[in-house]
């Protein structure tokens, strides 16, 4: 589970994703203690991505790139289930293209 501090924010994202980095530089810049997670170098827990998929309200499916060319090397992404996307984005984090903000109770997709 994710640290739930509002005074500390978490900021997941993929360094394989321009937007990501681009927030990044914005994130880096702000007066709060900001944890950050690249999880194209440390990978979430899959207790972890459900809870963020559940806080968000979102499907993996909005979360991550379908648009992701190599995303069809596993078949239909409309059939995958939980446990198929967390494989799939441990294996290719740059599906993350918007990164994820959490401030104390309250998770957002940039």
């Amino acid at each position: 589970m994710l640290a739930r501090d509002k005074h500390q924010m978490s900021y997941i994202y993929s360094s394989k994703s321009y937007l990501g980095k681009q927030v990044l530089g914005y994130v880096q810049g702000l007066k709060k203690k900001v944890e950050i997670i690249d999880i194209s170098k440390e990978g979430l827990s899959d207790t972890i991505w459900v809870e963020l998929s559940e806080n968000l309200d979102l499907p993996f499916d909005e979360i991550f790139n379908t648009q992701n060319e190599d995303l069809s090397a596993y078949g239909d992404d409309e059939n995958f289930s939980k446990t198929d996307w967390i494989k799939i984005i441990n294996k290719q984090p740059e599906l993350l293209q918007k990164p994820i903000a959490v401030n104390g109770e309250e998770v957002m997709l940039i």
